[in-house]
């Protein structure tokens, strides 16, 4: 709003050119309005004028602070850019994946009947059973699928360095048994459901922003390797989102266009490779990938924490660590001892350490 000549004489009293006053931070400005108010008489048309100044730079001031927080769901391809420049992260074309290994299975189309809010359930049980005509095996001692298409902040993520991250998921693929507080903690495989109707008008490339960010935020949670799967579970153009090193740098490496019958195969390669039950965890013979791909993981999330190290003391964690086996009851003791009464603000750091 422009100035009144009144303000206009207090910043030439004060020495304070206008141009200058302009470049000030809001903070800044804020405290001289303040000043002014204070040295002239605030009732009538001038006090309303100052008043409406102040709550106009504060208003701006709060709406930039706001504006750091990037919303999965409304997220821009340039804001998705920004962002993963801003923490080092490349995004890669994966190649054409392998032919679809045995043509006497086939992934059945899902058929949507509904808005996807209210046929994600049933789309969900579809999943689970295609799946498992694919090899993947779920119930105790293997994995679960969880639902959690209803909670919009369940992969939230607070950094005020970069901007924090805020929505969810539709499914999440876990070990099985986990309580709703271990799921994001243990999450394997995230999908992101798009209905038919809604890809036909938009095209399923109009969310890869979303899938991408969802891809960042699920494996900041993690303490597994977390595929994300995009999808309309009845076209033949599924996008698989996940991470890979190049040039020991560590990147996004994105695969479109997939089949349905490669996705199912994807998935199931994904979680008997990169992931872990607490069963198969515990065995003595895991697999050498799973420990490499969780530790890639915990790498990356350890480097995101600023002051992390310090405030930990994490060269003398680290060595605590040595002689405490991943997964064993020694490495569960040293975590939870050196944890305790610490404020941390998300649990998730502790799955940096498990």
């Amino acid at each position: 709003m422009p100035l009144s000549q009144e303000f206009l004489q207090y910043l030439a009293d004060a020495s304070i050119p206008e141009e200058e006053y302009h470049s000030l931070t809001p903070v800044e400005r804020s405290s001289i309005l303040k000043d002014f108010r204070l040295s002239t008489a605030t009732s009538g048309i001038v006090g309303e004028e100052i008043e409406k100044a102040m709550m106009s730079t504060l208003e701006k001031y709060e709406a930039k602070k706001e504006s750091k927080t990037i919303t999965f769901s409304s997220v821009s391809e340039g804001q998705v850019s920004t962002y993963l420049a801003s923490i080092n992260l490349l995004i890669l074309e994966g190649g054409p994946l392998d032919a679809e290994e045995n043509s006497t299975i086939s992934f059945l189309p899902f058929e949507w009947q509904d808005i996807e809010e209210r046929d994600t359930p049933r789309a969900i049980n579809h999943l689970q059973r295609e799946l498992q005509k694919f090899g993947v095996i779920f119930g105790r001692g293997n994995y679960q699928m969880y639902d959690v298409h209803s909670k919009h902040t369940f992969l939230n993520v607070r950094d005020d360095k970069t901007g924090s991250l805020s929505g969810g998921t539709d499914l999440i693929i876990a070990p099985f048994g986990m309580t709703s507080g271990c799921v994001k903690l243990n999450s394997c495989v995230a999908f992101e459901f798009k209905t038919k109707e809604t890809v036909d008008e938009q095209g399923l490339e109009s969310f890869l922003s979303q899938a991408t960010m969802e891809l960042i935020a699920s494996n900041y949670h993690s303490q597994q390797m977390t595929l994300v799967v995009l999808t309309d579970l009845c076209t033949n153009s599924c996008v698989l989102l996940t991470f890979t090193r190049e040039s020991n740098k560590l990147a996004i490496l994105q695969y479109s266009d997939v089949t349905l019958n490669q996705m199912a195969i994807f998935v199931h390669s994904h979680l008997q490779q990169n992931c872990f039950t607490i069963r198969n965890y515990s065995l003595p013979n895991v697999d050498d990938n799973i420990r490499e791909s969780e530790m890639v993981m915990k790498e990356w999330k350890r480097a995101r924490v600023s002051g992390f190290t310090s405030s930990l003391q994490w060269e003398h964690f680290q060595e605590m660590m040595e002689d405490a086996p991943l997964g064993s009851k020694e490495r569960a003791m040293v975590i939870r001892e050196h944890f305790r009464n610490r404020d941390l603000p998300d649990t998730s750091y502790l799955s940096m350490f498990s």
